[in-house]
């Protein structure tokens, strides 16, 4: 997740900093010829190679230089900026659900996903957890002395920035994940001390578990409350099944 302080610079300077950067990129392309552009990259010499060149970029996208940051960045954005109703307390314990696909790159020799790559899509679903219920507060426990949300035994505001450290994962692996296959990361809170914040994250196969509910703006299919012991419905079906891997950050 993002190391301590990260949290209490994104707002006063990446966030400032990004907004100058694409203004910048999309008043130069204004001035450029994009029809000739793309007539050449796809009808002049070399065509094939640029071609599977940018299909190979394009499918491996994950591995890029930047990704990872720019992944984490847009649950910052993504949750923190837009404007939305509050959320029940029932939202607590409620799985954030994202969705990805494994690519060539992360894959092993045995065209797997390489186990070392599960953390990296740990970071990015607990990023999207953390921010989704906290989003609406970081920005004034960023300016914690001005707004005073978090006060010492004496009632003073507690100096410092905000920032989320993460202190350890383990991860159990129980079934492998192909070359793009799709998947989704299930993460919720789990429990929580006066320091840390315990996460259980699920890795899915896509599209076969459904949440009991919504909240926020996204909305989908649902399935019925009513579950029982095991993860085993009045149908009996057994949703394990489906788990490809657990950890707990």
């Amino acid at each position: 997740m993002a190391s301590v302080g990260t949290l209490s610079l994104f707002f006063p300077v990446f966030l400032p900093a990004t907004g100058v950067a694409a203004a910048y990129l999309g008043h130069r392309a204004l001035y450029v010829d994009w029809p000739a552009k793309i007539k050449h990259f796809l009808t002049g010499p070399g065509r094939l190679s640029r071609i599977l060149l940018v299909l190979f970029l394009l499918t491996n996208w994950k591995n890029l230089p930047f990704a990872w940051t720019t992944r984490v960045f847009h649950s910052f954005i993504l949750h923190t900026l837009r404007r939305r109703a509050p959320l029940p307390p029932r939202a607590l314990f409620h799985y954030s659900i994202t969705s990805t696909r494994n690519t060539l790159l992360e894959s092993d020799y045995n065209l797997h996903k390489s186990n070392s790559t599960y953390f990296s899509d740990l970071d990015v679903s607990r990023s999207h957890l953390v921010t989704h219920l906290l989003g609406p507060s970081m920005p004034r426990l960023s300016d914690n002395p001005r707004t005073r949300l978090v006060l010492d035994a004496d009632g003073f505001a507690v100096r410092g920035g905000f920032g989320i450290g993460l202190g350890a994962v383990f991860c159990s692996f129980r079934r492998e994940i192909g070359v793009m296959q799709g998947y989704e990361t299930w993460s919720r809170v789990l429990a929580w001390d006066r320091k840390w914040l315990y996460i259980v994250t699920h890795f899915v196969v896509k599209g076969k578990v459904r949440p009991t509910g919504w909240d926020g703006r996204a909305r989908g299919p649902v399935r019925p409350r009513n579950v029982g012991v095991e993860g085993k419905g009045e149908g009996g079906e057994d949703f394990g099944k489906y788990v490809i891997a657990t950890a707990v950050s």
